[in-house]
């Protein structure tokens, strides 16, 4: 009974270190948008979209991410306990058809503390 005890108390502290840990170094997620700036008219670009969240673990991290095109969302990525990102830092990519200029927007969110930054670029359409 006494060793259960401890090993009970030595689990326990443990825990609690490696949660105030990763929550120590936690922040905000944040995004970056890589893609060309311009494209011809009717042609598809590839859209990557770097995401970045330090002190991920299942209690805490990226828990959603979105990408809209000119007002409109075009994909949206939600994570959670059982499902969580790829890692602190990864990147999603996303594949359109430019048939105007478009103006790119992306958000990502951290489960506890929000968002740091909306990202935000514009791909011109080039005539052919």
């Amino acid at each position: 009974m006494k060793h259960f005890k401890v090993t009970m108390l030595i689990l326990f502290l443990l825990s609690v270190v490696f949660l105030w840990s990763s929550l120590a170094v936690a922040d905000k997620s944040s995004v970056e948008i890589e893609a060309k700036d311009k494209v011809e008219k009717g042609k598809d670009v590839d859209i990557k979209i770097h995401v970045a969240h330090d002190g991920n673990n299942i209690f805490h991290g990226t828990d959603e991410l979105w990408v809209k095109i000119n007002g409109e969302e075009v994909k949206k990525w939600e994570y959670g306990i059982f499902s969580g990102p790829p890692s602190e830092d990864f990147t999603k990519t996303i594949t359109y058809t430019a048939n105007e200029n478009l103006e790119v927007e992306s958000k990502a969110y951290c489960n506890l503390h929000g968002s740091n930054n909306t990202a935000q670029t514009t791909i011109y359409v080039e005539s052919e």
